[in-house]
């Protein structure tokens, strides 16, 4: 396995100062959204490709008009659209850097377990050699000998009928 990551470790200032700025900048931006509870999230209506034409002539058409809706209007709606627009480069950064970040501690879990399991089939094996061993890693010996537990299969269904 290639070392990819790992010898070059941020220091905890370097962490903290980097949750810093993230948090200032969630902070400042609070002021331009609210934060949706999962069942808000689950329940808001979806934007699709090709949308935003869309609101731009039908605001056209409700001025033209001037046709109104209780609680809506077209500045409003435009409004949505423009805020939408300007907070998606920070959307693609935000998201760009949480792949970054997923992706590190992905590859540094890896490269630390196949290490972990390497020193572990190597230390093992030199037990029969040094009896000592085989009590230092009783711990590590049980954890490895544990199975990785399966999902039980799902019940078959009930005949309609019975």
């Amino acid at each position: 396995m290639q070392d990819r990551v790992g010898t070059n470790v941020p220091t905890d200032e370097q962490i903290v100062g980097w949750v810093a700025t993230i948090n200032k900048i969630q902070q400042e931006m609070a002021p331009y959204g609210p934060g949706l509870t999962p069942e808000e999230r689950r329940h808001a209506l979806r934007f699709r490709l090709g949308d935003e034409p869309i609101v731009h002539s039908l605001a056209g058409v409700v001025r033209k008009h001037e046709v109104s809706l209780p609680g809506i209007t077209a500045d409003g709606m435009q409004a949505d659209l423009l805020l939408m627009q300007k907070l998606k480069p920070i959307c693609d950064a935000a998201h760009a850097l949480y792949q970054f970040t997923d992706d590190t501690m992905l590859e540094s879990a890896s490269e630390c377990w196949y290490a972990a399991t390497a020193y572990y089939t190597a230390v093992s094996r030199m037990v029969s050699s040094f009896p000592d061993i085989k009590a230092t890693i009783a711990d590590v010996a049980s954890f490895f000998a544990r199975r990785r537990r399966r999902s039980l299969p799902a019940p078959a269904p009930t005949p309609v009928g019975q």
